[in-house]
């Protein structure tokens, strides 16, 4: 999958999951795509029989309209960036390594703060700012194409 080109339509969400090891939930009908990473803990997703390893090394893409179950092994945080973007990015869990956990964390915090700031805005037009989220190697370069309605 390459995640340089992807267009981000529209930024729904930035949360923070705090979870406790042992528990267990079912995704159903995922309504938007997400990007999932642990600050610290680690989680399984299982989709279609297959095991997903997230942690401090690997990121997810939650595929948009996918079910699956989320399993907590270790407790910690869990940051989701939950977006829809341009073209079909993916049907099935994707792993991401992360070569540089701390930075990634610093780029999730940022953008946490812009997300809110924009928030305060009532209405906005269709704007060109970019930003980029790096996942060394790959850099997932956001296009947003309208941040509010």
């Amino acid at each position: 999958m390459d995640l340089k080109n992807v267009t981000i339509t529209k930024i729904n969400s930035l949360v923070t999951v705090f979870s406790e090891k042992g528990e267990c939930d079912k995704m159903t009908d995922r309504g938007t795509y997400g990007l999932s990473f642990c600050k610290e803990g680690q989680i399984t997703y299982i989709q279609n029989g297959i095991e997903y390893i997230s942690n401090k090394s690997c990121a997810v893409i939650l595929p948009k309209g996918g079910t699956y179950y989320i399993k907590r092994d270790k407790a910690g945080a869990f940051p989701v960036i939950n977006f829809d973007c341009l073209d079909f990015l993916c049907d099935t869990i994707t792993v991401i390594p992360i070569q540089n956990a701390e930075e990634f964390i610093a780029d999730y915090e940022r953008m946490k703060k812009f997300f809110a700031l924009m928030k305060t805005v009532h209405r906005c037009s269709v704007c060109s700012t970019a930003y980029f989220i790096s996942f060394a190697p790959i850099i997932f370069h956001m296009r947003c194409l309208a941040l509010c309605t």
